[in-house]
């Protein structure tokens, strides 16, 4: 089965285009890596929308990649 289509595509599809043009070179998404708080919870929720969506390309790959390097003393600065 393909993927889904809303009446609300292009508006979803401007979206998808602006998550993949503002993703940071490690995958994240935010501020810099001394706000980690933040860069965590906007990567869980972009890449979230991409699995979401049903859209599974390098750029979800690189999303899920930066959080699963994540770790304790990375998360707790």
């Amino acid at each position: 089965m393909g993927r889904e289509i809303y009446a609300q595509q292009p508006s979803i599809d401007n979206g998808l285009s602006y998550l993949r043009t503002t993703q940071n070179p490690d995958g994240s998404w935010g501020g810099t890596s001394t706000s980690l708080n933040t860069i965590l919870q906007t990567t869980a929720t972009a890449g979230r929308t991409f699995q979401i969506l049903g859209v599974t390309d390098a750029t979800l790959t690189n999303a899920l990649n930066f959080l699963s390097a994540q770790t304790p003393n990375t998360v707790d600065d």
